[in-house]
């Protein structure tokens, strides 16, 4: 009774966040983002169908008491909520997508807050400005002029990077990968006098990284021209990059660049002939050297 007494002096929403504060183990099927997430939530087992009506609740609970949450949630978010497994990673996310509920309403009050002048007399045909070239042209043009300079060895370097770090991270990790190699691409684009031969090496499709890489770049997305990531100016291969570039090679060299390094580039070192290698990873998350091993681990061969 004493016991009794005790629990009951605590609140009860305290009590419900302890008896979920341990950690749980994701299961796989949950983590699979090749799958759609309506599938995903259709086939759930009693444990994570139980554990989802508790964090739907929790969410109830937050929204209707004010917090920085978003006003609904689709399908994606609700499996992504899911595989959060702690109350404080459920909050962050949360909070994560009010944000970005919030930007997006931001900017559709700027786009709509502008004021379309109308002119008071209708131009005449010498007045008219013909507007034919956008910036999907540009892009057009850079992305011929970019796969035109990767045909040719003598001037595009290759530029290669390591998709075979999936096991070590996060979903949220993989998301912020494919964000990042949107903005590599694009800075590739319109690098002068040369663009470098962007090689991905260690992707492979039905991974998780795959799926994440159509959805930044807007494959089969409504209203997209890009029908297979292979159709952007780049080689895709999902064999290791020492298969598709020997290590020892003398006259094209293998360099792998690490932030763990013990050497760093100093002035005039660059070598316009080697093939360096980018680890595509987000190491937010991880602790240890895994780039600066394989580079070690390559060296002995």
């Amino acid at each position: 009774m004493f016991l009794r007494s005790i629990i009951d002096s605590f609140p009860k929403t305290w009590i419900i966040q302890k008896r979920y504060l341990p950690k749980i183990k994701i299961p796989e099927y949950l983590l699979d983002r090749t799958v759609k997430p309506e599938e995903v939530l259709s086939r759930l087992t009693p444990e994570d169908t139980e554990r989802l009506e508790f964090c739907m609740a929790e969410y109830q609970n937050m929204l209707e008491k004010g917090a920085d949450v978003p006003k609904s949630l689709n399908k994606r978010n609700v499996l992504d909520l899911l595989c959060c497994t702690s109350p404080t990673s459920r909050i962050k996310f949360l909070r994560f997508l009010f944000k970005c509920e919030k930007r997006d309403e931001n900017a559709l009050m700027k786009k709509l807050e502008k004021v379309t002048v109308v002119p008071e007399r209708t131009p005449g045909s010498c007045d008219r400005i013909l507007r034919i070239i956008d910036d999907k042209c540009f892009r057009s043009h850079w992305d011929f002029w970019q796969s035109s300079e990767i045909r040719c060895p003598d001037s595009a370097q290759p530029l290669l990077f390591d998709f075979s770090y999936e096991s070590e991270m996060r979903l949220v990790d993989l998301r912020s990968l494919s964000n990042q190699m949107t903005y590599v691409l694009n800075r590739n684009r319109i690098m002068r006098p040369h663009p470098f031969h962007m090689v991905l090496c260690g992707l492979k499709q039905g991974t998780n990284q795959f799926a994440y890489m159509e959805e930044a770049f807007g494959v089969n997305a409504k209203l997209s021209t890009i029908k297979s990531l292979n159709e952007l100016p780049w080689t895709i291969t999902p064999n290791h990059f020492s298969h598709e570039y020997p290590i020892h090679d003398l006259e094209q060299p293998v360099i792998l660049l690490s932030p763990n390094a013990r050497q760093t580039f100093e002035a005039g070192e660059f070598d316009h002939n080697a093939a360096y290698v980018i680890g595509a990873i987000v190491d937010k998350a991880v602790r240890r050297p895994i780039s600066s091993a394989i580079a070690r681990q390559l060296r002995k061969y």
